[in-house]
């Protein structure tokens, strides 16, 4: 069968941009003239939480339904394509910058992380070393894996995964307070970060509500019309709506650390158990395109950096441990020049990695495998 991609959607690509810039400077506190403690009354690295709910999303849009067997082997190899490239890139800058190549005691984390497994290993000394963002990758590659067995009669059997997913994140809840796990900070082993913020059964609910959300979008999307006033207003109203549950003073999590008394629970609510909700309502509302906030993340500069913001995603944190590691680098210069400087070398080099090898290297990947796949079925007679 013939797959037809749909129409991209444009604000959705633009809001990846937005989503990996919060990432970033949440991990530039401290330097810069960013204090310590700056995102404390909103936590930008619940971005990651919108990552995830925006990849299922965009899966279920792009694949409603996957031919079994050549349909889910074309899906995996097409993810596979899309982020181990630059991971690598990244993987190996790390080594040659930072860390220097693996010896022995070290060669069990670097395979794991070449692999994106680190972040299926609930320890401490697996899931953020090397370059310590690629744990979010790993949990996406687990999402690819998992995908083919969600997606298969999603539309009648949604609410079920749903459910499960979210139950499979309570029970490890549990298992983190039943083992009395305490939150990581910088501790090798197991801890309830590990369980309930990192492990991608934790994070599969999201993913999950992803793809509902999308399952919903393409059901009504025809029938809900309203202007661009009402669009922008219901824009602005879900961009409030992420803020309020993002916010320590509005969350729900304070409910729920006040009727549980789990940290767990509270770690695994204020990560993206509450955000995760409005980052969906988001994401559905930018997709139907009817506001001006959506309309402005469509304009080609906004989607040009929507593109490359894996890339950018991928190598902020070695450009930060760079300049951590090298104080005296901008200690004459204005802070303002040297923020400047950093984030104008980082979207530059952002912008080079995606143009100059992650698009020729997926589309070398994919290239191969429809290649090989010819080569290998069955010819037809003449």
């Amino acid at each position: 069968m013939m797959h037809t991609t749909p129409a991209k959607l444009e604000a959705l690509t633009g809001l990846r941009f937005f989503a990996a810039a919060s990432i970033v400077f949440f991990h530039l506190q401290g330097m810069f003239g960013i204090p310590n403690g700056a995102f404390h009354h909103w936590p930008a690295d619940n971005a990651v939480s919108l990552f995830f709910v925006l990849s299922g999303f965009i899966l279920t849009y792009v694949y409603p339904s996957l031919e079994p067997g050549t349909g889910t082997a074309r899906f995996w190899v097409a993810r596979f394509a899309r982020v181990w490239p630059a991971h690598l890139v990244s993987l190996l800058l790390v080594c040659l910058l930072l860390t220097g190549f693996p010896n022995a005691d070290q060669l069990t984390f670097w395979i794991t992380n070449l692999l994106l497994v680190q972040a299926w290993i609930p320890l401490g000394e697996f899931f953020f070393s090397y370059n310590a963002p690629s744990w979010s990758i790993s949990t996406e590659v687990f999402f690819y894996l998992i995908f083919p067995f969600l997606i298969a009669n999603f539309s009648r059997t949604w609410i079920w995964k749903l459910l499960g997913s979210f139950c499979v994140a309570v029970g490890l809840i549990v298992m983190s307070e039943l083992l009395q796990l305490r939150h990581y900070d910088g501790q090798a082993g197991l801890s309830s970060t590990a369980l309930v913020y990192i492990h991608p059964l934790a994070r599969t609910f999201e993913f999950t509500l992803g793809m509902a959300t999308a399952l919903l979008w393409m059901r009504v999307r025809h029938r809900l019309t309203f202007g661009i006033f009402a669009g922008t207003l219901i824009e602005i109203g879900a961009l409030a709506c992420i803020v309020a549950l993002a916010s320590p003073s509005f969350s729900p999590t304070n409910w729920v650390l006040s009727m549980t008394h789990s940290a767990a629970a509270a770690e695994w609510m204020i990560e993206g158990g509450a955000t995760c909700l409005g980052s969906a309502f988001l994401i559905f509302v930018l997709a139907m395109g009817r506001g001006w906030i959506s309309a402005g993340l469509g304009i080609w500069p906004i989607v040009f950096l929507g593109e490359i913001s894996f890339s950018l995603y991928m190598l902020h944190q070695i450009g930060i441990r760079l300049c951590a590691a090298n104080p005296n680098l901008f200690a004459s210069w204005p802070t303002w020049m040297a923020m400047s400087f950093f984030l104008t070398g980082l979207v530059a080099s952002a912008a080079a990695l995606w143009w100059f090898f992650e698009k020729p290297a997926r589309s070398m990947i994919v290239n191969m495998s429809l290649v090989r796949r010819r080569a290998t079925s069955p010819q037809m007679p003449q």
